[in-house]
Order: C-alpha cells, then sequence, then structure tokens
C-alpha cells in the first residue's frame, strides 16, 4: 500500500520507535533523541568530510585518511552525539578502537 509523502513508513518507524521506548522504560534504559543529519558524511575521529565515491558506501576521512563504511561512521557519530547530549562521560582511543562510556556519578 503506497501513501502520500512516505505517511506508511513513517507510521511504520513510529511503532517500533514506541516498542523501544516500552522497553527501555521497563529496563529503566534511558531514551536518548539525536538528529542523525550529517552522521555518515563526518568522521568520527576527527570531525573532518569523509569522501565517498560516486555510489559508493564506502568513504576515506578528507583529514586522517581513515577508511569509514557510511553506516559504521553514521552510528560511530550518534553514538558521540547521544553522549554529549546526556553529559556523560566518553572516551575513544582510535588506535585501539575501543570506546569506555560511564554514567556519571
Amino acid at each position: 500500500m503506497y501513501m502520500r509523502n512516505g505517511r506508511v513508513f513513517q507510521a511504520a518507524f513510529r511503532g517500533v520507535q514506541r516498542a523501544i521506548e516500552e522497553k527501555a522504560r521497563e529496563y529503566g534504559v534511558p531514551v536518548i533523541y539525536v538528529d542523525p543529519k550529517n552522521t555518515s558524511r563526518l568522521c568520527p575521529v576527527h570531525g573532518s568530510k569523509i569522501v565517498y565515491g560516486d555510489e559508493s558506501r564506502i568513504g576515506k576521512c578528507e583529514r586522517g585518511g581513515e577508511i569509514w563504511h557510511r553506516d559504521v561512521a553514521a552510528v560511530w557519530n550518534l553514538l558521540l552525539k547521544a553522549c554529549a547530549s546526556a553529559g556523560c562521560p566518553l572516551s575513544w582511543r582510535p588506535s585501539s578502537h575501543r570506546v569506555s562510556c560511564r554514567a556519571s556519578p
């Protein structure tokens, strides 16, 4: 079934969103909303532009030369935005690719 302006997709997405919110509330897990705009375009390490080839999902950081898959860069940037907005300390050492996120005392 098709509806104008993607209303069917939006309705399905809202249903999934509500289910996630309910489960999070059930387990006492906070839900943090972040704007996904440009999350796949910026390098999570340097904050500089990632250059993608035509129709490619693999790109290279303009500054450091790291290779990123578009979806992986987006997820890292969403995590960084969520931690920044929630005020949780986040440490990431790019050389080890280990992340530590601790709740504030």
